[in-house]
């Protein structure tokens, strides 16, 4: 399966955020805070130019790390035929390097839904916290990656 990683515009983004992570939800739900921001940029996963896994990258601080660089990868999705075939994977160690080279943060951040927590953990994040609800979204698992 041969994709390609590139950069697209975030509306190219919405109709995966829908059906993967907002379903049954309205579609302005799929519009996040900072999407437009100078600095954030969104990667889609693209098979034969079909969108097929997009990512979401923002410059974006904890507050438990307020003296550090941050960035957070957000809106992670791959379409349902396409998962466990290595498709996140790839998009996720894409966004790094490129959050590395435009953002040059300390460390990476996301909140994962805990069905994706074996990804997150095989490609080097590690959980931080305990696991919490995001209201009517389902569990979810804070992860960090510091970066050397």
């Amino acid at each position: 399966m041969k994709v390609e990683i590139l950069n697209i515009e975030v509306s190219k983004c919405y109709p995966l955020r829908h059906k993967m992570l907002r379903e049954g939800k309205p579609l302005e739900t799929c519009h996040f805070g900072g999407d437009n921001f100078k600095g954030t940029f969104h990667l889609g996963a693209l098979l034969d130019k079909e969108i097929i896994g997009i990512i979401s990258i923002y410059e974006k601080d904890l507050s438990q790390f307020k003296n550090s660089k941050g960035a957070q990868f957000r809106g992670i999705a791959v379409a349902s035929k396409y998962q466990r075939k290595g498709v996140a994977s790839k998009l996720i160690n894409y966004a790094q390097k490129e959050t590395i080279k435009r953002i040059n943060p300390k460390y990476i951040w996301l909140n994962g839904r805990i069905s994706a927590n074996m990804l997150y953990l095989g490609i080097g994040f590690k959980p931080i916290g305990n696991p919490f609800e995001i209201n009517t979204i389902g569990i979810h698992q804070r992860f960090i990656k510091m970066i050397s």
